[in-house]
């Protein structure tokens, strides 16, 4: 028999080529059949698609995770900028007979600081950033275009209902 499609000769494992010659005794099935929609498969952007959308999800989760990351730091940064600003604003210069006495109370105020530092850390949250995260928005919590044109439109016009007085509305009769 004469073809025009090239010949290859593999070497194929015992258990594959059994499994091949099992597979090729269904009717209208044969050898050439199976190994070609088996490579085909095997070439095709389907298995590449399959085989790289793991890995798609997680860069996609990493990058929306490293934004949140940049988001808080970014929080983080400002919150610490404007207390030095704050602080440097409002707290005097020290004259020389202070300072030893500033010194101490400074470190006694520092260690009470680094305490109250663990406490909100041994809890787990994270302070600051969870009374920011109420202020910040994200794009989801905006109207939708379809949402603000709906705001945009009167509403139907309900028939005149009749406002029934209660007993303490009087029209001065």
């Amino acid at each position: 028999m004469t073809t025009s499609r090239p010949r290859i000769r593999p070497y194929l494992d015992h258990d594959i080529h059994d499994r091949l010659v099992l597979a090729a005794k269904y009717p209208k099935t044969t050898v050439s059949d199976i190994v070609n929609d088996a490579l085909r498969f095997w070439l095709s952007d389907e298995r590449e698609e399959k085989r790289f959308s793991a890995v798609v999800r997680r860069l996609d989760r990493m990058s929306r995770l490293g934004e949140l990351h940049s988001q808080k730091l970014a929080v983080q940064n400002e919150a610490l900028a404007l207390f030095v600003r704050y602080f440097l604003t409002v707290i005097p210069q020290v004259s020389e007979e202070k300072r030893t006495a500033a010194k101490a109370q400074g470190a006694v105020r520092f260690d009470g600081y680094l305490k109250a530092l663990r406490e909100v850390l041994s809890e787990g949250s994270s302070g600051l950033l969870v009374s920011l995260q109420d202020i910040l928005v994200e794009e989801s919590d905006f109207f939708t275009a379809d949402e603000l044109d709906r705001l945009h439109k009167p509403s139907p016009i309900d028939e005149p209902t009749h406002e029934l007085k209660t007993e303490g509305d009087h029209d001065g009769s």
